[in-house]
């Protein structure tokens, strides 16, 4: 949690500062957490001179950390903002496919 300049004014018009909480903390807090799956296919022809790779993949994200203040309308009466909650999660996809040919291939020789 940080601290952020404040103050008030006085009736006479002096202004005296002061620090405030910029954030509630949030004592729930925990890791987001997030689960991987892949399949991937390697393949080699004519003396490994063609290749074939295909890969795709599944990523789910969960439980990661998300600012709610646009979320809620807070009076700012209330003072700081809400501090981040685990809340949002996300998927990710997606496939790769690689075509790799070595058309010529030459070995020197040295003496």
């Amino acid at each position: 949690m940080g601290f952020g300049p404040a103050g008030t004014t006085t009736g006479g018009g002096t202004f005296v500062p002061g620090i405030t909480p910029e954030v509630t903390p949030n004592p729930d807090i925990k890791w987001d957490r997030t689960t991987q799956r892949n399949l991937g296919l390697d393949m080699g022809f004519l003396n490994r001179r063609l290749s074939v790779n295909f890969d795709a993949y599944y990523n789910t994200s969960s439980d990661v950390l998300t600012d709610m203040a646009g979320a809620i309308n807070v009076p700012i009466s209330v003072g700081g903002a809400f501090a981040e909650q685990n809340y949002s999660s996300f998927d990710f996809w997606g496939q790769k496919f690689l075509l790799r040919g070595r058309i010529i291939s030459m070995t020197l020789v040295t003496q």
